[in-house]
């Protein structure tokens, strides 16, 4: 489990520093903020979109849920300073490899799809990321059909 002091550490180091340099941006805050850019896309962070991002943020970072729910204040705040999200993709470029960008893009899917519906604005946020997380189509697709199935797979659980 990643220790809290650490967390603590990566996150004010991210919050402190000026964000234009790629390194000052925690990999975990980096993707905290796309998860968010991606629920905002329809104008709304559900509470099923939120609980779905808290889930995903203790699974892939080992997160105890109070953990999960700081990291993501300290996202939205991130967010809410930046003027786009080139500086959070750059840096998940820089620290991810192809298949943990992928699994990122199929969390992106889970995220707009979590509640059922997928309008325009989510749909071309998700094509906007895989560009610029240097992701082949083919690969956009497949992570949508896999994020679709995990929901399938869930309901006939």
């Amino acid at each position: 489990m990643l220790s809290l002091t650490k967390l603590f550490d990566d996150i004010a180091g991210s919050s402190n520093k000026d964000a234009s340099s790629k390194e000052d941006i925690s990999p975990l805050l980096a993707t905290c903020v796309i998860l968010l850019e991606v629920a905002y896309a329809d104008d709304e962070f559900s509470p099923v979109e939120k609980e779905h991002m808290i889930d995903t943020l203790c699974e892939y970072y080992d997160l105890s849920r109070d953990d999960a729910k700081m990291v993501i204040n300290e996202a939205m705040k991130a967010r809410d300073k930046s003027l786009d999200i080139f500086q959070f993709t750059n840096r998940i470029n820089s620290s991810m490899t192809d298949d943990e960008k992928w699994e990122l893009m199929i969390e992106v899917w889970r995220i707009i799809l979590v509640d059922d519906t997928l309008d325009a604005h989510e749909d071309y946020i998700a094509h906007k990321l895989a560009r610029l997380l240097n992701m082949k189509h083919e690969d956009l697709i497949d992570a949508k059909l896999t994020a679709k199935d995990s929901f399938r797979d869930s309901d006939t659980a």
